[in-house]
């Protein structure tokens, strides 16, 4: 792979998430405060924002490392969506972060 193969890749990849992030804040948190769920869940759990990112953030590798020990086909999110989900919750607790230590 070159670099302008990688960096057309990469450039496809964030543009994906990107679309990503802002649907997904669309239905969960709509345009006020698109860390809503993210505190909402932390208030019903008395966990802080991080924690809660960190949690999602666990549930989609731990589901990636059973897949692939039982070798199993996904029924359902495909593995490229899971790697997207990922992707993308580490954007938003690097948004978390960013909003506590400003």
């Amino acid at each position: 792979m070159t670099s302008k193969n990688q960096r057309e890749i990469l450039e496809n990849q964030l543009e994906e998430i990107l679309k990503i992030i802002s649907s997904k804040g669309h239905d969960y948190a709509g345009q006020e405060d698109v860390l809503k769920v993210f505190r909402q869940v932390g208030e019903l759990l008395e966990m802080d924002m991080a924690a809660v990112c960190q949690v999602f953030i666990a549930t989609k590798i731990l589901r990636l490392r059973n897949l692939s020990e039982q070798g199993k086909q996904p029924k359902h999110e495909s593995i490229r969506d899971t790697l997207r989900d990922l992707q993308c919750y580490s954007l938003i607790l690097e948004h978390i972060y960013l909003s506590e230590n400003q």
